[in-house]
């Protein structure tokens, strides 16, 4: 199965992010960090319609590997209390 989304980085790590194109090269939103340091998926505003459960499953497992490493250094932190 080809991948359903493709992330391009943009910014620094400081200033983190990442762009969101669906399978067709049509930008459809980014991950942004948060203020938590947990990255979120953004729709682009601009878009009507909807996304098929395939391309939702897509940006749950980037945004799942996004956030793994940050949240082991939660789980380190909570295990040091």
């Amino acid at each position: 199965m080809k991948n359903m989304i493709s992330v391009i980085s943009q910014g620094t790590e400081e200033a983190a992010g990442y762009k969101v194109y669906a399978y067709n090269d049509v930008c459809i939103g980014d991950f942004l960090m948060s203020e938590d340091g947990f990255y979120n998926w953004w729709p682009v505003k601009e878009r009507d319609g909807y996304f098929p459960s395939y391309i939702l499953y897509a940006l749950a497992e980037h945004l799942t590997l996004l956030n793994a490493n940050w949240e082991q250094q939660i789980e380190r932190l909570n295990e040091q209390r």
